[in-house]
């Protein structure tokens, strides 16, 4: 299936006030990270990006207030444990941040929009998403959007660093040093760093369901480069 370009801008200010948004009036653009990583980077809770595949900016009336990006589970191992029917078709919901000020259920509204678009605009079958406890996720958010819960993950993962009372992404800290081993860290920051044992985290699942369409009635195109995504 051919990709379907969207146009790709950079943040645009707005003066409207945050207590007027209307997620009926919000869409999604599909961005390039470098238009999109600032915005991480202050919104999410860990401060960094990861690897992806499709990067998504929430608008209202041309302003982010939110984004969203889909890649690979880590690891073909995860893939066929999670999705053992066809582990190649299956996307893991990689990062997930809105301005505080949003209205609610604008998390839902924007995970659905993605999914329209991977429905409509790709193959993938099914989207995973894992939900950290210790961040006070528990996948309120995934059930509202009718994702199915798996269970919890079998591997805690990578050990949780608390630097100076602020959580510290192992990605960040190999960045900076090197390494992110347990013993050199220590070294590094004395006492002002904790290590704590991560819990797991909680798995839940999107089947990605696809009505039967012949090619002369797929949705045409509304203009050169951009898809109307309204619900």
């Amino acid at each position: 299936m051919p990709w379907i370009l969207i146009n790709m801008t950079t943040l645009r200010s707005s003066g409207t006030a945050d207590n007027d948004i209307k997620l009926k009036e919000c869409i999604i653009r599909k961005e390039r990270i470098q238009y999109v990583k600032n915005f991480i980077l202050k919104h999410h809770y860990s401060k960094c990006t990861s690897s992806a595949m499709f990067w998504f900016g929430f608008y209202f009336k041309n302003r982010l207030i939110g984004v969203a990006s889909f890649g690979h589970p880590t690891g073909k191992r995860q893939r066929k444990y999670y999705y053992p029917e066809n582990p190649m078709k299956l996307l893991e919901l990689r990062r997930l941040c809105l301005i505080d000020e949003t209205p609610k259920n604008a998390e839902s509204r924007f995970i659905s929009l993605c999914i329209k678009y991977l429905r409509d605009n790709t193959d993938y079958e099914a989207i995973l998403s894992l939900a950290d406890p210790f961040v006070g996720h528990t996948g309120i958010i995934y059930k509202a959007s009718n994702f199915e819960y798996l269970g919890k993950t079998a591997v805690p993962g990578n050990p949780i660093y608390i630097i100076d009372g602020k959580q510290e992404h192992p990605r960040n800290l190999y960045a900076k040093h090197g390494t992110s081993a347990k013993e050199i860290i220590k070294k590094i920051y004395g006492d002002r760093v904790k290590i704590e044992k991560r819990t797991p985290k909680l798995a839940y699942i999107y089947r990605i369901k696809r009505k039967k369409l012949r090619v002369n009635n797929r949705k045409k195109i509304n203009g050169f480069g951009q898809l109307k995504l309204f619900m």
